[in-house]
């Protein structure tokens, strides 16, 4: 369907950006995770045996809340939890429609070859000196980022595949005359709406099954057949990873060492590594005294349960090859060297149906519920019933905000996001009235109340009207991307999203 990537001409200008998201979130990244420590632990979603992590998850907010920091200034702080719940929900559907997004683009014939990557990579700015490519920038980034040049180089690859997907969809979509006639037209106000979110995901949080509807289903033999291709299409939500328990020291490597400073800090390490395999139950105070890792150092060097693909490479393979109890030999990483010692390990778990099946029968019965809940208000908005909707979304404890004044002129939207041809159908409602169409926005399901509209001069605002055709290709793309959600096994860990990561 698609052809290789090839060099386009704003290949430069898409890199460059990447890059400069990545570094720019350091600074605001420093306050939620301490610079020595190894990272999150768990995954946020999962997109087959692709995963999507805590830290990322993490950079993802703080970019939402810089973009809208910088969109509406001061007035951005000091609101509710329901606003940043909103910006966690766009954070986490940004991240699965970017990992997702490269992951059929490579399907599709979709990819960057590595050459063209790195010839990038080396005419990005913050990695010259003197309008030269120097390589102890680009390592100073990546320890800091503490990243290898593999998977910094995954990361953009990703982005770079998305944007190129996303391009593609654009360059597609015509606007045709009849948009480009109401864009004015709706560019023309600006705009105040309520809205209410009843995704899926969201009515199934809102709905119980008891023990005996489960059981009831699952001694239903004309469902067994249903449950089990339901449990074979889920089963990595039954799945529990391989985990190691382990705690460490740290001694860290600075920025710039030199062949003796490091020499230095590997005797002092030595030394530690001595006492340590010579009273192994002395490790906890070891730790609290020698390690230089902050975030693990007050609790004895514990790092708790972590996964594949959680720490940096040479730690994992030490880890993960490790015995209960034993302590490693000295481990170098690009944040210096670790003394580990292994607390416990648990083995991959694959469960059987039958040992899953009380959960399978629960899930089902929970997303059927859902998928009913979702059909009766979108029936309710096609038929005008809003009393019924506001009492259902009163009563589940589905809670509203508002979007504030926007015209089509800005890309975002507070609290809903992209700016798209949903608005076409809000635009001509009367004050208080409400769309008869659920809005699709990011993948989220939104029931939209327009509660007034300001008329604004339309000649000053034509010049930079976004393209008409730009709302309804991001639609197709989300719509397209949906599609591949159960073949590609999108998961999302509603543990960690509903409590903010």
């Amino acid at each position: 369907m698609f052809k290789r990537i090839r060099r386009p001409k704003s290949a430069k200008n898409i890199i460059a950006y990447l890059v400069f998201g990545l570094i720019c979130i350091i600074f605001v990244f420093l306050g939620v995770t301490p610079p020595g420590q190894l990272g999150g632990t768990g995954q946020v979603a999962s997109i087959g045996k692709e995963v999507i992590s805590v830290a990322d998850y993490r950079e993802q907010i703080s970019r939402v809340e810089a973009q809208y920091s910088n969109m509406f200034g001061k007035a951005s702080e000091g609101l509710g939890e329901q606003f940043r719940k909103t910006i966690r929900d766009q954070a986490l559907q940004r991240l699965i429609s970017q990992k997702l997004g490269s992951l059929v683009a490579k399907e599709q014939g979709i990819y960057v070859p590595q050459d063209q990557l790195r010839d990038e990579i080396v005419n990005v700015e913050s990695f010259q000196r003197d309008g030269r490519f120097q390589r102890d920038l680009y390592e100073n980034y990546l320890d800091y980022r503490k990243l290898s040049a593999a998977k910094f180089e995954e990361k953009l690859s990703e982005g770079f595949s998305y944007q190129y997907l996303a391009q593609l969809f654009q360059d597609v979509v015509k606007p045709q005359s009849i948009e480009n006639k109401w864009s004015q037209k709706v560019n023309g106000y600006k705009m105040n709406l309520k809205y209410w979110k009843v995704s899926k995901d969201v009515l199934g949080q809102k709905v119980s099954v008891t023990p005996e509807k489960v059981q009831e289903l699952l001694g239903d033999a004309t469902k067994k057949d249903v449950l089990l291709g339901y449990f074979e299409q889920n089963k990595d939500k039954y799945r529990s990873e391989e985990q190691v328990k382990a705690r460490h020291i740290l001694f860290k490597f600075d920025q710039g060492i030199t062949t003796e400073q490091k020499a230095e800090v590997k005797a002092k390490a030595l030394t530690v590594l001595a006492e340590a395999k010579s009273k192994p139950e002395t490790f906890d105070a070891l730790a609290k005294e020698h390690s230089q890792d902050p975030g693990s150092k007050v609790k004895g060097g514990d790092l708790g349960y972590f996964g594949k693909g959680r720490m940096v490479p040479a730690f994992e393979k030490s880890a993960f090859s490790m015995k209960k109890f034993e302590i490693s030999n000295l481990v170098e990483s690009n944040f210096g060297y670790h003394i580990i010692q292994v607390l416990d390990k648990k083995p991959e778990v694959v469960p059987d149906y039958e040992t899953a099946k009380n959960r399978v029968g629960k899930d089902y019965l929970k997303k059927q519920l859902a998928d009913e809940e979702f059909q009766k208000v979108r029936a309710w908005m096609t038929e005008g019933k809003t009393n019924e909707l506001v009492q259902y979304v009163s009563a589940k404890g589905i809670s509203s905000a508002e979007t504030g004044d926007f015209g089509l002129k800005e890309s975002y939207v507070k609290g809903l996001g992209q700016v798209g041809s949903w608005v076409d159908d809000v635009a001509p409602l009367a004050d208080g009235e409400f769309s008869k169409k659920l809005a699709n926005i990011d993948s989220n399901w939104y029931v939209i109340q327009k509660l007034s509209a300001t008329s604004v001069d339309l000649e000053q605002q034509v010049s930079s009207m976004p393209p008409a055709g730009r709302g309804r290709s991001f639609e197709l793309l989300s719509s397209w991307l949906d599609s591949y959600k159960e073949k590609m096994k999108v998961r999302v860990n509603t543990q960690i999203t509903q409590q903010g990561s």
